[in-house]
């Protein structure tokens, strides 16, 4: 049952697997979100723990990171899924 579950999974959200789209929604320091073919896919950074916005400097790192991305076409490479279904993602494998 599960190497069927296994393949049924989009290719996209394999691991080392590049995606790239325009980043539309910056959540906090190290999560946001893109737009690809009309779906929307919450990517959280691989290596990177920012404090929450209600956290001291949570808001100065989403402002940060939402300065450098937002609106722009970003590619990342997957390396799987976290335990809140957000695609983990980097810039190498």
């Amino acid at each position: 049952m599960f190497l069927k579950e296994l393949l049924l999974l989009p290719v996209c959200l394999t691991v080392n697997t590049q995606l790239s789209g325009v980043v539309i929604s910056v959540a906090d320091g190290d999560t946001f979100s893109i737009i690809l073919d009309k779906e929307k896919f919450k990517i959280r950074l691989r290596g990177i723990d920012c404090p929450e916005r209600s956290q001291a400097y949570g808001q100065k790192a989403r402002d940060y990171t939402s300065e450098k991305i937002f609106g722009k076409e970003v590619t990342i490479i997957t390396h799987g899924k976290d335990q809140y279904g957000r695609v983990i993602g980097g810039s190498n494998p």
